[in-house]
C-alpha cells in the first residue's frame, strides 16, 4: 500500500489525472489504517508533493488531498489515541545506540553485496555508462524516504520513555533505502555490472536469512514436561504470553489475538486447562492476575510457563499463594523457557 501510495503519487504530479491522486488518497489511508507507523514514510512522500506543486502553483489540489485522507481517518482517532496512551506496551527493546542506527541506514547483507557486486564488475573489467541525469527532487524523495522512518523512532527511543527503534516498526523505510541503493549502483557500473551486483545481493540474501532459526527456546520439550506432570487431563497451566502486543490484559480477550498471542501453545499444547496471562507484570498486569487467583487457589497443584519478561510472574505467586501452602519449584529451563511447578500438600 505505502508502494502503491508513492507510485500514484508520482504518476499524478507527472500527468495531472484525477485518478491518480484519488488512488495516492486511498493508499495513504489504507497504508495508516495497517500501521501508524507507516505516517513517517507518508510524511516525506507529502512533503516531496509540496515541493513539486508549490512550484506549479498547484498546492491546493495537494490540500484537497489531504482533506479527504483526514476524512476518511477519522474513525481511527480512538484507535490512535489507544495506540498513544499504550505507547509503553510496544517498548521492549531498550534505547538505542548509534551504532545501531548506521547499521539500519547501512543493512550489512546489503552494504556487503553491494560493496562486493561492484568490486567484482570493476574486476572483470565493466566500466560505468552514461545514464540520463537522476532529477534531484526524485533523489531527494529516495533519500528522505530511506531516511525518515529509522530518525524519527531513533529520536522517540532516544528522547522519550517509548523504545520504538525496532525493525519491524520502522520496515516502511525499506523502497527509499532500496531506491537509494540501486541509484548508487547503477551510478558506478554499467548493465552487466548491475546484473552482477544484482545476482551476489540475491546470493547474499539467500545465505543470511534463507534458513528458518527458531532461535535456542524449546518449546516442544517445555510443553512435553508439563504433560507428563498432567496425570489426569486436569492440570492448570498457566501460561504468559511471549509477545508484548500481550502487555494489556485486554488484548487476552480478542478471540482473533488469542491464537498468534499465544502461538507456541497452538504449536504445541501443553495439555490440561490453560489459561492466559500477559506478557509481563506491571499494574495492570497485577490486577488482571489478581481476578484469577480465586480458580488458583482452589488447586492443589498447577503449572506456570513462562519467557523473558514473564519470569517476574513466578516469585509474584509465590508470594501471593504462599499463605494456602503452595510452594514453587522449577520443573527445568528450556532454552529461556521457564516451567515451574507449584503445589501444595
Amino acid at each position: 500500500m505505502l508502494i502503491g501510495s508513492a507510485l500514484m503519487l508520482v504518476r499524478w504530479l507527472d500527468t495531472g489525472r484525477t485518478r491518480d491522486v484519488a488512488g495516492y488518497t486511498l493508499l495513504s489511508v489504507l497504508a495508516v489504517y495497517a500501521h501508524c507507523l507507516f505516517a513517517p514514510a507518508l510524511a516525506v512522500l507529502g512533503l516531496h508533493a509540496a515541493f513539486r506543486l508549490f512550484r506549479e502553483r498547484g498546492l491546493w489540489k495537494l490540500a484537497a488531498a489531504w482533506a479527504a485522507a483526514g476524512i476518511l481517518l477519522l474513525p481511527l482517532v480512538s484507535q490512535l489515541r489507544q495506540f498513544y496512551d499504550s505507547r509503553g506496551a510496544h517498548s521492549f527493546a531498550g534505547a538505542p545506540l548509534l551504532v545501531d542506527l548506521f547499521a539500519a541506514l547501512a543493512p550489512p547483507v546489503l552494504a556487503g553485496s553491494v560493496a562486493v557486486g561492484v568490486f567484482l564488475a570493476w574486476w572483470t573489467g565493466t566500466q560505468a555508462e552514461k545514464q540520463p541525469a537522476t532529477r534531484r527532487d526524485s533523489l531527494l524523495l529516495a533519500a528522505g524516504w530511506a531516511l525518515a522512518p529509522p530518525l524519527a523512532l531513533f529520536a522517540v527511543s532516544v528522547f522519550s520513555p517509548a523504545r520504538l527503534f525496532v525493525p519491524r516498526y520502522y520496515i516502511s523505510y525499506l523502497p527509499g533505502l532500496c531506491l537509494v541503493a540501486g541509484w548508487l549502483v547503477c551510478a558506478v557500473v554499467d548493465r552487466r555490472g548491475q546484473r552482477l551486483v544484482a545476482a551476489v545481493l540475491l546470493v547474499g540474501g539467500i545465505l543470511s536469512s534463507g534458513a528458518l532459526p527458531h532461535g535456542s527456546e524449546d518449546w516442544s520439550g517445555a510443553m512435553r514436561r508439563i504433560r507428563s506432570e498432567d496425570r489426569d487431563g486436569t492440570l492448570l497451566v498457566l501460561a504468559a504470553s511471549g509477545f508484548v502486543e500481550a502487555t494489556d490484559p485486554q488484548a487476552l480477550d480478542v478471540p482473533r489475538l488469542r491464537e498468534v498471542l499465544f502461538a507456541p501453545q497452538a504449536m504445541y499444547p501443553p495439555g490440561g486447562r490453560l489459561v492466559r496471562l500477559p506478557y509481563r507484570l506491571d499494574e495492570e498486569s497485577a490486577k488482571y492476575v489478581e481476578g484469577i487467583l480465586p480458580s488458583i487457589q482452589g488447586e492443589r497443584r498447577f503449572v506456570l510457563v513462562v519467557r523473558y519478561q514473564g519470569f517476574t510472574f513466578e516469585p509474584w505467586l509465590r508470594g501471593r499463594l504462599a499463605a494456602q501452602g503452595f510452594r514453587s519449584k522449577s520443573l527445568g529451563d528450556y532454552g529461556g523457557v521457564g516451567v515451574f511447578l507449584f503445589s501444595r500438600p
